[in-house]
């Protein structure tokens, strides 16, 4: 089932950047994620429902560990990784 959050720019930013590190297995599972942002499995399982919004400090955790551009968050831009060309 999907949350009330399942359309907001956030959730879809964290469901895309989440299939992102697994196609490239940078996470190997969602379990794997929450232990690297410090929550708990079924708070990322809430996220990609879109159940709950991810909070800044997962955000930020995305940034400092897997080099995920944070305006990929809040503003249109195609530009998922610090990394990549414009």
């Amino acid at each position: 089932m999907e949350g009330e959050f399942k359309d907001t720019r956030l959730c879809i930013a964290f469901k895309s950047v989440h299939a992102e590190l697994v196609s490239t297995k940078k996470i190997k599972n969602n379990s794997h994620l929450a232990r690297r942002l410090f929550t708990y499995n079924h708070v990322i399982n809430a996220i990609l429902r879109g159940n709950r919004k991810p909070t800044l400090a997962q955000i930020g955790g995305l940034v400092s560990l897997y080099g995920v551009n944070a305006n990929f968050f809040f503003i249109e831009t195609k530009q998922m990784f610090n990394y990549e060309e414009a």
